[in-house]
């Protein structure tokens, strides 16, 4: 089915709510590539849009949660304990290597697409938590940028590094707490 008008006329056509936030949905929490999508809409809704239309769909719908997201990220700064990664990724049409950088408390997970290098690291949260910094030991962590940041090694890391946890959930939360206070 085409949109209305005649078949094949050239002019502005403008979707419903329900139809951008089918195609949003696809492609962000389904992953679903621009054509699939493409695809699944006109399956379904019996709809043709373009992969332009649905790649459009990003901006308008990272605008629309910008504010949730900058509520998370100051929740997620202000906790006191917050684990640190970064996954490697391969994005775009040439397979470009980055990272998703993740910091995630017992309620909150935050992502960000960048790299495992500085500028990134300073885009990310690092610089502005205030409470234990739970991570696998990339060097990164130890920039001297980031040196009032009180650490804790990953769990999951430390059969790699053969030590034992020296400090219990306890500690680290009376350290950061030390830390904002000396802040």
């Amino acid at each position: 089915m085409w949109p209305p008008g005649r078949r094949g006329s050239r002019g502005r056509v403008s979707y419903g709510p329900e139809l951008r936030a089918l195609a949003l949905y696809l492609l962000t929490r389904q992953h679903l590539p621009v054509e699939r999508t493409c695809e699944l809409v006109f399956e379904w809704c019996g709809v043709r849009v373009s992969a332009g239309w649905v790649h459009g769909l990003l901006a308008g719908g990272a605008d629309a949660v910008d504010p949730a997201v900058q509520d998370i990220e100051e929740r997620v700064a202000g906790e006191p304990v917050v684990g640190f990664d970064e996954t490697p990724l391969r994005v775009g049409p040439k397979g470009e290597k980055r990272s998703v950088l993740s910091a995630s408390t017992g309620l909150f997970t935050l992502f960000m697409l960048g790299r495992r290098d500085l500028a990134s690291f300073r885009l990310f949260l690092l610089a502005r938590v205030v409470g234990v910094v739970v991570h696998d030991r990339y060097s990164l962590y130890d920039h001297p940028e980031f040196a009032g940041i009180v650490h804790q090694l990953c769990v999951a890391h430390y059969a790699d590094v053969q030590i034992m946890p020296s400090c219990g959930l306890e500690q680290l939360v009376a350290a950061a707490q030390t830390v904002r206070r000396s802040a």
